[in-house]
């Protein structure tokens, strides 16, 4: 009884926190130490897809 009572308030825990967690965007910054244009900078523009592709709207990379 007390393990059911235990998970069921962590349930409803999770469920309202999840929307205030899940609202804002995780931003990611890369250091691009290479020129604009250049190798490494193509990857960090196909990490930012890949990441849109796979969680679309949860996370943006932003290069400096």
């Amino acid at each position: 009884m007390r393990k059911q009572l235990l998970a069921t308030l962590a349930t409803l825990g999770m469920l309202t926190t999840a929307p205030f967690v899940l609202a804002n965007p995780i931003e990611i910054q890369v250091n691009n130490t290479m020129s604009e244009g250049g190798s490494e900078s193509a990857a960090v523009e196909r990490f930012a897809e890949y990441l849109e592709e796979q969680a679309p709207g949860r996370f943006e990379v932003r290069p400096f």
